[in-house]
């Protein structure tokens, strides 16, 4: 999986590089605003961590954004009250970190990224196969025996998700409740509701 690391300062590419590439992506060192937009790069990067410290930092990464706004980009901020603003702005496209970040921060928005661009190339498949898997069941059922059919399906559905990523996180349910946008309560009324023994 590629990914891209732009950024004026050697020492940040490398660290950031050796992270990525310790992690088992396939690293492109850029060395700035505009070399990465020259790049000849058709397909997006899975992810592109963008170093946007300093006082242009916030004009650097909206020249990168017009250029190229399919990439799903990391943005590296300075810690400082300007760095925060830069945050609060939204100009991160996908995340946004400190960059007092760890190696840990920087695998895991790798990761989340990783996870998005196979969601979005399988998107489409999914819808179809649901479709086709929804139509062989209403004809199996039949009229006569369907009632609260909305409700059977979200079950017959929340259950394996729920269970796929509380298995991703390891059990995690704060982490879990995270990935599918959902409160921690409600995520364990959920897992009580349906069944679900965490670890299962």
């Amino acid at each position: 999986m590629a990914v891209a690391v732009v950024s004026r300062s050697p020492l940040m590419r490398k660290r950031l590089a050796a992270t990525l590439t310790g992690a088992g992506y396939k690293v492109t060192e850029i060395s700035g605003t505009t070399a990465f937009i020259r790049n000849k790069r058709q397909r997006p990067y899975v992810a592109c961590f963008f170093d946007a410290r300093g006082s242009d930092g916030k004009e650097r990464a909206l020249r990168c954004f017009e250029a190229r706004p399919r990439e799903r980009y990391i943005v590296i901020r300075d810690t400082n009250a300007s760095g925060k603003r830069l945050l609060a702005s939204s100009l991160s496209k996908f995340g946004c970190i400190a960059d007092s970040f760890t190696n840990e921060e920087i695998v895991d928005w790798a990761s989340r990224a990783a996870a998005e661009e196979r969601l979005a190339e399988g998107e489409q498949p999914l819808e179809e196969l649901l479709f086709e898997r929804f139509t062989s069941f209403i004809h199996e059922v039949g009229n006569a025996s369907m009632s609260d059919l909305h409700g059977l399906i979200l079950e017959r559905v929340e259950r394996p998700l729920f269970k796929a990523v509380l298995e991703w996180t390891d059990g995690n349910q704060s982490r879990a409740a995270e990935i599918l946008g959902i409160h921690r309560n409600t995520l364990r009324v959920k897992i009580k509701a349906l069944g679900i023994a965490v670890g299962d």
